[in-house]
């Protein structure tokens, strides 16, 4: 390495990048415009931080457009590297995910290249915290809600604060992420620092959100003594960035590289994931803005009516029942319905499709209600699995649909942890798409009713008969492991 370039690699982030990038041989880096941007901002923080002023930055990008590789994954090695008496503070919404990220930063440090370029190598410590030779600074990996007390940052990162969609839905959760934040994070920085929140935003009053709020006059939330962030956004589709002080337009954001040759993803890639999403999910984790929810969830307009069973796909369907159990349920004016849907979800060109052929429904007394549950079982026959959902106030259900049918089916109780809109989140988009299919029968009045009006409703045993089966066809055929983003 000559002195030049060892200079720059110490200088230029994008440079540190280049240099150190362990996927050479499987995947080069690709520059994009954003790329660009993202490193010469950091560039100038680290200069401003440098001569005594603070940086409090919010980037937000579109999920596997590289953002994690830019900041927390080659940021604190390069950071330590020049300022081995600084501390890093590595945050996300799980301690092991920010310890895996800081596991790669450290392994930087125990290159012999690493050693060449800044004089020093890794020192000590774990993924959870680690230093390198000749300084005094350490780089801190934790999880938002634990580990953060008593440690500090002059370099402080929170990468992704959400893990999902359900978590972003939820207020107390929200409410419990912001106060992490202001609470924990934000107060650990030093008198000079750099304060990088790294996101794909997921909802209007999260924490990027919140901050926007208080930093926007006129705003119900405008305060004019919280901290003035900076908001650098790079939009998926139809977006514009400022490159060496130029404004570049672009159609999709990692289309092309920097130099103008082919980037990441092409076009119908950004197509696809926008169908997928459908336009909540495109607003939010696209294009980066975050859209207030309208009223009613689900678009009827597009849904397809079979006359004939057999233009339905062959291949797995299960009867996902909902039971009426609880005496507030069951004794109230307008009594909740146990409900029992047929259904399967499939994908076609990679998007997913709703499948429904029945839905069975009654309001009864126990033992009517378990002769008509078996009646129904027989008549779906052996090939139709049953599942019912294991939620903390239908565990009883569980074990009476087990008992109903014991000895004539299996049932898979149904474990989903999220609330009722929240889980609809995730079909919303099919139904926006037109992939809903229903097979016509007495039953699709009542259910169009009830799919039109939800979430605001006097009923929704069908709408969670069809957002549980999504969950259960996906963990059922691996199409999905985590819920941080629903088809993609």
């Amino acid at each position: 390495m000559t002195l030049y370039e060892q200079l720059m690699v110490c200088r230029s982030h994008l440079a540190f990048m280049e240099y150190f990038w362990q996927k050479k041989k499987t995947e080069p880096l690709i520059v994009g415009l954003h790329t660009k941007e993202i490193c010469n901002r950091i560039d100038r923080a680290i200069y401003d931080m440098d001569n005594g002023k603070s940086t409090y930055l919010i980037i937000t990008v579109p999920f596997r457009h590289g953002k994690s590789d830019i900041v927390s994954r080659y940021l604190p090695a390069h950071f330590i590297g020049t300022h081995p008496d600084c501390d890093v503070m590595l945050v996300t919404y799980s301690a092991s995910l920010a310890q895996g990220f800081s596991n790669f930063s450290r392994s930087l440090t125990q290159k012999e290249e690493y050693k060449e370029c800044f004089q020093r190598t890794y020192s000590k410590g774990t993924s959870d915290g680690w230093q390198v030779t000749g300084g005094i600074g350490v780089v801190t990996a934790s999880g938002l809600s634990s580990g953060i007390t008593g440690k500090g940052y002059h370099l402080g990162i929170l990468d992704d604060y959400c893990s999902g969609r359900g978590e972003a839905e939820s207020e107390a959760m929200r409410e419990h992420m912001w106060n992490a934040f202001t609470n924990d994070f934000f107060t650990r920085q030093a008198p000079a620092s750099i304060t990088i929140i790294l996101a794909t935003p997921w909802h209007v009053d999260d924490i990027i959100g919140r901050i926007k709020a208080r930093n926007q006059e006129g705003s119900q939330s405008y305060d004019p003594s919280f901290q003035k962030f900076e908001v650098i956004s790079f939009p998926a589709m139809n977006g514009e960035v400022f490159v060496d002080g130029k404004k570049v337009k672009y159609d999709y954001l990692f289309e092309k590289n920097i130099d103008g040759g082919k980037g990441r993803f092409d076009a119908d890639w950004y197509k696809r994931q926008a169908a997928s999403l459908g336009e909540y999910g495109t607003a939010s984790l696209l294009q980066c803005n975050p859209q207030i929810r309208g009223g009613n969830l689900f678009d009827t307009s597009h849904i397809h009516i079979h006359n004939n069973e057999s233009e339905f796909p062959k291949t797995k369907y299960y009867r996902v029942w909902d039971l009426a159990h609880t005496a507030k349920q069951t004794q109230k004016e307008d009594p909740d319905w146990t409900s029992g849907t047929l259904l399967t979800y499939n994908k076609i060109e990679g998007l997913w499709h709703l499948w429904i052929k029945d839905v069975a429904r009654i309001r009864a007394s126990a033992g009517e209600r378990d002769t008509f549950i078996r009646a129904v079982s027989e008549k779906d026959g052996i090939g139709v699995s049953i599942a019912v959902e294991n939620s903390l106030d239908s565990k009883d259900a569980v074990h009476n649909l087990q008992t109903i049918l014991n000895g004539l089916r299996r049932v898979i109780p149904q474990k989903i942890g999220i609330d009722k809109v929240a889980r609809a989140g995730y079909v919303e988009p099919i139904f926006e798409a037109g992939h809903v299919h229903i097979l016509h029968g007495s039953w699709n009045l009542d259910w169009l009713t009830e799919v039109k009006e939800f979430p605001s409703g006097k009923h929704d045993d069908q709408v969670d008969n069809f957002t549980a089966g999504y969950f259960l066809c996906c963990q059922q055929t691996g199409q999905i492991m985590s819920g941080r983003v629903a088809g993609v």
